[in-house]
């Protein structure tokens, strides 16, 4: 009885599922389908029905095909816009959640919470294999063994990886890299015969392959036993001292690896540099842990100070060992290594770690007793602000490290730099204006070294930086549009830093002043990760968007909490935000506007547009709008076309992405060549060159655009101009002068990295051009000025060409 009662329950439950299942899915098609859009909407606006679907489906994927399938389609067919204009944000918003939790630190967090099928959803809408391989890696790893998806989760992460294309240029290579180190950093061990095979799918690209090689062996390292035989060939593979000195010594260090285990002695046989990779590793492990000590043999301490190369990244790295040596110890091992800057640089970072009198001095003298030269220089800095207590002295040492500083033209390390500035703001805070303005105007000077001083600097140095940031940016950067996203970062930092420092807002609000609006959620956020107690006054001051949800996910300490934020409704509430809106706005409403000052529009409007594609589109529609403004309203004397396409022009100097910049240049040719029409073969060249030489853009991407440019060849160069016009025969005469330059493209780029770019995948883009010129009028052919070139535009001589 018991047996059929449960059995009879069993069915009802799955009934009762298969009810709310398919009344989730198909209510709203029915009220749709039947007309009923009243109930529809008041079932999607007056009742929890979106919430269930995510948490019933696990995701908001059906929540979004509810809005664009059903409400939009009946908000337009009842001419309800304002509804309409409600459910197309709500749209837009629940599309963009997916790519906002695309997140390792979310990722995690949805599955710690409970959210696990939450988790899968997301990883399963990420474009492209290796992406989703390494989202799916961050899951695997959060859930290990504890999760029915676990073992499930490692065969499509393998089957992910496996169906990838072999990379085809560096960027290609680049991203398989960096999917591989994802993986590997959480899941080294599950794929013992798979790593080498993945590893020779970029052996064509040597530093992708070290970085790929050496997270594996790092991760190998973490999950498995040291004399494991795919650990030694890993290793073999990395092949680079330089690459394995990076994380061997540190992570043995961690690991707790003994100073006489036989693993050194394989490490001494077997690796590249082997013998002084075990010294790094010995010392390393003595700095994490100074009590093996007394493990050290005579013979061993004597052959640590008489055949180790002591480098200052060596140094360094064993500072643990020189803070815990007995002093006399010390001693005796300093007379075996007998060098002078190694000496030098051991007591000074003994002063850096102890602060005691007995250690400043024994410091002090052994940097005196170096000879002049830029390693006195770094270490005399070292010691001046190590040096415990303000003395005569310490200020004489600062100016003549100025002075010193002066003959060399600040042409030492940025960390040197850095040091030196913060010594100017304790002793001399009077000079450290014009002490900064030495530095990063010198000629050495970069956007590193300023990024050096942000994060190094002390307080005295932070607040001149943040005062002069535009003008500190200025100094280092080559271009204009650099200058602008350097000098957000720095003030960014610097303010961010400031704020953790005095546990209070003074800074942000300092630097509230000089950032732009979409800036100020960054420094909240940076805030707020520096110092815990602003938290909860900061982060709901950030604006609805993927960094409020990150900060809140980042800024939440117990799984409670998290598990709250993450419910959909809170998500969605982070997520949520009328931007795309209120950008299409500002967008359309330029084109309201007479168009006599064009510049001064874009001024007046775009700055509003927070979206950087949306920016440049709307740039676009008013150089056409002026365009045709102008045609309309002025005769041929007063027309200023080129007024009309700056706005669009000036776009380029603003930082954006580089994907962003190939679209932009396309844009200009079109406008350009619109605005006039005897620049057009310049603004063609212009733009193809410009997209050709963004090495940082995938090829397949500049394929793409310029594809595009040359399909638009016929109504940029001729369009609709009669043929017996004398112009169309001018025209035709430009369509052949760009087939005769775009063919010997590759050899025009500046740089010989682009050129070499160019040339490795110029063969792709020859059909292209081949159909280009093709769609030309047959005027064009008898133009050109060379026979191969000539051929070209014949599907016969394309297959002479490539057989």
């Amino acid at each position: 009885m018991n047996s059929a009662t449960a059995v009879q329950g069993s069915r009802q439950d799955r009934l009762n599922d298969e009810i709310e299942s398919y009344g989730l899915l198909h209510v709203c098609e029915h009220f749709y389908e039947t007309n009923r859009f009243s109930e529809l909407f008041h079932l999607i606006e007056a009742t929890d029905y979106l919430i269930e679907q995510a948490e019933y489906f696990a995701g908001f994927e059906q929540c979004s095909r509810t809005i664009e399938s059903h409400a939009l389609p009946a908000a337009i067919k009842k001419k309800d816009w304002r509804r309409f204009i409600r459910y197309a944000v709500m749209g837009a918003n629940l599309r963009g959640i997916a790519e906002a939790l695309n997140d390792a630190a979310a990722l995690q967090a949805l599955v710690r919470s409970g959210y696990e099928d939450f988790a899968l959803d997301i990883a399963r809408q990420i474009p492209g294999s290796a992406n989703r391989a390494s989202a799916k890696a961050v899951i695997a790893a959060a859930l290990r063994d504890e999760g029915r998806n676990f073992r499930p989760l490692l065969i499509q992460i393998r089957e992910d990886l496996d169906s990838c294309p072999l990379p085809g240029e560096a960027s290609e290579a680049k991203q398989w890299s960096q999917a591989l180190q994802s993986v590997s950093s959480r899941l080294a061990s599950e794929w013992a015969d798979r790593w080498c095979g993945w590893l020779d799918r970029i052996e064509s690209w040597p530093g992708h392959f070290r970085e790929a090689a050496s997270a594996i062996a790092d991760g190998l390292l973490c999950s498995s036993p040291l004399d494991d035989p795919l650990l030694w060939e890993i290793l073999s593979v990395v092949g680079d001292f330089e690459a394995l000195a990076q994380f061997l010594p540190s992570r043995l260090a961690k690991r707790g690896i003994r100073i006489s285990d036989p693993f050194l002695d394989r490490v001494e046989s077997s690796l590249p540099g082997g013998r002084f990779l075990a010294w790094r590793i010995r010392v390393a492990v003595l700095s994490r842990h100074p009590e093996m000590l007394a493990e050290i043999e005579p013979d061993l301490w004597r052959e640590l100070g008489v055949r180790v190369a002591w480098k200052a990244d060596l140094v360094e790295q064993g500072r643990g060992l020189w803070r815990a040596l007995a002093p006399q110890r010390l001693e005796e091992w300093l007379l075996l290594a007998g060098d002078k800057t190694t000496a030098a640089a051991i007591r000074v970072i003994r002063l850096e770690e102890r602060k005691d009198a007995d250690s400043a001095l024994a410091a002090r003298q052994a940097v005196a007793a170096l000879d002049p030269g830029s390693d006195r220089l770094h270490w005399s800095l070292r010691l001046l602000e190590a040096w415990p207590n303000e003395s005569l002295w310490r200020a004489q040492g600062v100016a003549a490290a100025a002075e010193c500083l002066l003959q060399l033209r600040y042409s030492v390390c940025d960390r040197d730099l850095c040091g030196f500035l913060n010594l100017i703001g304790e002793i001399h805070a009077d000079q450290l204006e014009v002490q900064l303005q030495n530095v990063l105007w010198a000629p050495k000077s970069s956007p590193a070294t300023l990024r050096c001083l942000t994060r190094h600097g002390n307080k005295n140095l932070l607040e001149q930086i943040l005062i002069s940031a535009e003008a500190c940016a200025a100094g280092v950067s080559r271009t204009e549009a650099y200058a602008f996203e350097l000098r957000r970062e720095v003030i960014v930092t610097a303010a961010s830093r400031l704020c953790a420092w005095d546990q209070k807002l003074d800074a942000l609000d300092q630097a509230t002043k000089i950032l732009m609006p979409q800036e100020v959620d960054e420094l909240r956020l940076a805030v707020a990760q520096l110092w815990k107690g602003s938290a909860s006054q900061l982060i709901p001051q950030v604006q609805p968007g993927p960094l409020r949800l990150s900060a809140r996910m980042e800024l939440m300490d117990r799984q409670a909490e998290q598990g709250q934020v993450l419910r959909p409704e809170t998500v969605y509430e982070s997520i949520a935000t009328a931007d795309s809106a209120l950008d299409e706005r500002h967008s359309l409403s330029i084109l309201h506007e007479a168009p006599l000052e064009p510049l001064e529009l874009a001024r007046q409007y775009s700055t509003r547009i927070s979206q950087p594609a949306r920016q440049i589109e709307a740039l676009a529609d008013l150089a056409l709008h002026s365009l045709c403004f102008e045609e309309t309203h002025f005769g041929d004397m007063r027309q200023d076309r080129e007024a009309a396409v700056l706005p669009l022009r000036n776009a380029q100097a603003a930082p954006r992405s580089e994907e962003g910049l190939a679209s932009t240049f396309l844009l200009l040719a079109q406008l350009g060549a619109q605005a006039d029409r005897s620049m057009a073969l310049t603004e063609c060249q212009e733009a193809a060159l410009r997209i050709a030489e963004l090495e940082s853009v995938g090829w397949q991407r500049r394929e793409e655009v310029l594809s595009l440019l040359l399909s638009r060849l016929d109504s940029l160069l001729i369009g609709d101009c009669p043929t017996r016009q004398r112009r169309f025969r001018f025209r035709c005469r430009q369509a052949a002068a760009f087939a005769d330059w775009v063919v010997d493209l590759p050899a025009k780029a500046e740089s010989e990295s682009a050129r070499h770019d160019l040339m490795q995948h110029w063969h792709r883009l020859f059909p292209w051009i081949t159909v280009a010129l093709e769609r030309l009028p047959w005027q064009v052919r008898g133009k050109l000025q060379h026979p191969v070139r000539w051929s070209l535009c014949a599907t016969t001589g394309l297959v002479r060409l490539f057989g």
